[in-house]
């Protein structure tokens, strides 16, 4: 009985070790961040949807300012385009990206579609912005991700 309860301490002791090493080493790389800027003049049915969504108080997104107070061509949008790289042996879900607010941001517009990156995959996510036309496009990206439903934070900027 005694060589069996040793056997299984051993196997205990390994399956531990294994299961700290995934946890461990799990995560997301960030790998690229691009942005692209187009100005609200190209789209005018959105920045009324969205200045009517702001008076009734309906917003989807995350809302910096209480209303639009100019046209359309006081107003850019700026896309966010993250690509990540899946270190581990177990995939990445709900993968989300929030942008932290500046002077003259408006909105970050509520992304419905869920990101997952799959085991020693890639993937990526897009966040979208609704700012003054003269707001340069450095921002710090706040990612939030979750492995085994335990949630993970980190950081980065819009300069890589």
């Amino acid at each position: 009985m005694k060589p069996l309860g040793i056997t299984l301490l051993i196997l205990l002791l390994v399956c531990i070790i294994g299961v700290g090493y995934l946890y461990f080493n799990a995560g997301l790389t960030v790998t690229r961040v691009s942005v692209s800027a187009t100005e609200a003049l190209h789209a005018p049915e959105l920045l009324e949807h969205v200045r009517k969504q702001m008076e009734q108080g309906s917003v989807t997104g995350t809302r910096f300012a209480d209303s639009l107070s100019g046209g359309a061509e006081d107003y850019q949008l700026l896309s966010y385009q993250v690509s990540f790289l899946n270190r581990s042996f177990v995939p990445c879900d709900q993968v989300e990206i929030q942008i932290t607010p500046q002077e003259g941001d408006v909105l970050q517009f509520y992304d419905a579609q869920s990101c997952t990156v799959p085991p020693r995959g890639e993937g990526s996510a897009e966040a979208t912005l609704l700012t003054d036309v003269h707001s340069h496009t450095l921002r710090e990206l706040v990612i939030t991700y979750y492995i085994w439903g335990i949630p993970f934070t980190m950081r980065s900027t819009s300069d890589l």
